[in-house]
C-alpha cells in the first residue's frame, strides 16, 4: 500500500510539471514563448516560418530570436530573449522581448523590427578593410506571396535629426544604405542591412570630418539606431526590376 502511494505521488508530481511546463508559464523553448504570445492573441491555428538568431557569436551569453509566425489571415513577428543561467549550459526560460507586430497577409510587407538588429558574418573584402569578422546589421524581413522566387533590393535612409555630447554636430546627416535579397518560394526574405556601402550627404563644414574618418563616422552613426537615445525615422524603399513596389517609414526611439 505504502509503495502504491508512493508511485502515485510521484505521478501526480510529474503530471503537475508537466501541466506547468505545458501552460506556457514558464519557458523552456524560444518557440513556447511565441507559443504564449499567440494564445494571448487569441491566434490557434499558425505556424512559425522563421526564427532569426540574434547574434551568431553571443547566443551563449545574450540569446535572442526574431520569430516570424502566419495564420490563414495575418502575420506576426516576435522577439524573444532568453534568461538562462550561465548561457546555454543551465537550465533557464525564454520571455517576450517585446509585443508582437501583426499585419494582414495579401500584399507587399516589410518589418523593421525596432528593438533589435541581428549580428552577421562579414565577407573576406569586409574583414580585410575594417578588421571586424561580424557587424551588426539591421534585419528587415520582406513577404509577397506574388514574388515567388523573386530578388528584391531595398534602400533604406534616415537622417540624423538632433544628437548628444560627441554627435551633436551631426544633426542633419543622411545615411543611405541598400541591400537585396531573394525571395523564397513563399515569397519570404530578409534584408540585411550593413553599415558597409553606407552613403552620407548633407554634411557640412561644421560637422568636422576632417578630423575623423568618414567611414568609421558613418558606421557609428548607424549604430545609434541601437542606441535609441534620439528620434529617427527610417525610411524603406523595396525594389524590383529598379520600379519601387512598396515604401514605408518608421519611427525608431523617442523625441
Amino acid at each position: 500500500m505504502k509503495k502504491q502511494m508512493q508511485i502515485a505521488l510521484f505521478l501526480t508530481a510529474g503530471l503537475a510539471i508537466l501541466l506547468f511546463f505545458a501552460s506556457g508559464l514558464y519557458c523552456v523553448l524560444p518557440e513556447q514563448v511565441m507559443h504564449r504570445q499567440m494564445r494571448a492573441y487569441l491566434v490557434q491555428d499558425f505556424e512559425i516560418i522563421r526564427e532569426e538568431a540574434a547574434s551568431l557569436y553571443l547566443m551563449d551569453f545574450n540569446p535572442e530570436y526574431l520569430m516570424l509566425a502566419q495564420d490563414s489571415d495575418h502575420l506576426y513577428l516576435g522577439h524573444v530573449q532568453g534568461k538562462l543561467d550561465n548561457g546555454w549550459r543551465r537550465l533557464g526560460h525564454w520571455e517576450p522581448a517585446g509585443d508582437l507586430t501583426t499585419h494582414p497577409r495579401g500584399e507587399v510587407l516589410s518589418f523593421i523590427p525596432s528593438p533589435i538588429m541581428l549580428e552577421a558574418a562579414t565577407t573576406e573584402a569586409q574583414q580585410a578593410e575594417s578588421g571586424y569578422y561580424s557587424m551588426d546589421t539591421l534585419p528587415v524581413f520582406v513577404i509577397d506571396e506574388g514574388l515567388q522566387g523573386d530578388t528584391v533590393e531595398g534602400t533604406l535612409d534616415f537622417t540624423i535629426q538632433k544628437g548628444k555630447g560627441f554627435y551633436e554636430r551631426f544633426a542633419g546627416l543622411r545615411l543611405e544604405i541598400d541591400a537585396r535579397a531573394e525571395l523564397d518560394a513563399e515569397g519570404r526574405g530578409m534584408l540585411s542591412f550593413s553599415p558597409f556601402g553606407l552613403r552620407m550627404s548633407g554634411i557640412t563644414p561644421d560637422m568636422e570630418f576632417e578630423e575623423d574618418d568618414p567611414l568609421w563616422l558613418g558606421r557609428s552613426l548607424f549604430y545609434r539606431i541601437i542606441d535609441r537615445d534620439q528620434a529617427i525615422d527610417l525610411h524603406l524603399t523595396l525594389l524590383k526590376d529598379g520600379k519601387a513596389i512598396h515604401t514605408e517609414t518608421v519611427r525608431l526611439g523617442e523625441e
